[in-house]
């Protein structure tokens, strides 16, 4: 298996694994807001943080961010910024997160409730590289 397909395999496993604890606590609360229920899943997806999503990336935490707003925040573990190609970076990784909201049925929920997605990348040395953003208007 190449890298791509093991980075799209890892990305699809945690959006799998975002899906379900968000659905769990939705299901298990008497109607939590919106903003309840991604606190909620903040919470309990930092307890294990950090989170290796492939060899290359490394999941530090997860945020609810105010406007109906998702945030995940993320080391490229062995890259240096000045090595690395940011518009390239930045359209691919917005590409797969697009694709993935549009056709994972784990994601309906976000759809469903026009949740922003905010991917935010720090290179190796914890120096910030990137910000990727996918709107309802990205995905719908």
């Amino acid at each position: 298996m190449n890298k791509r397909t093991d980075r799209s395999n890892a990305f699809i496993f945690f959006i799998q694994f975002f899906a379900g604890v968000l659905l769990l606590i939705v299901s298990s609360c008497s109607k939590p807001s919106l903003e309840t229920t991604y606190k909620n899943v903040a919470v309990k997806m930092n307890k294990d943080c950090p989170i290796t999503i492939d060899e290359e990336t490394r999941l530090d935490s997860v945020a609810a961010l105010p406007s109906n707003t998702f945030g995940y925040y993320n080391t490229i573990v062995n890259m240096l910024k000045d090595s690395v190609d940011i518009e390239f970076a930045k359209n691919g990784i917005k590409g797969q997160i697009v694709n993935m909201v549009k056709t994972a049925p784990e994601l309906k929920q976000f759809k469903n409730n026009n949740t922003t997605l905010e991917y935010t990348y720090f290179d190796k040395e914890g120096v910030f590289m990137f910000k990727v953003t996918a709107t309802p208007e990205d995905y719908k």
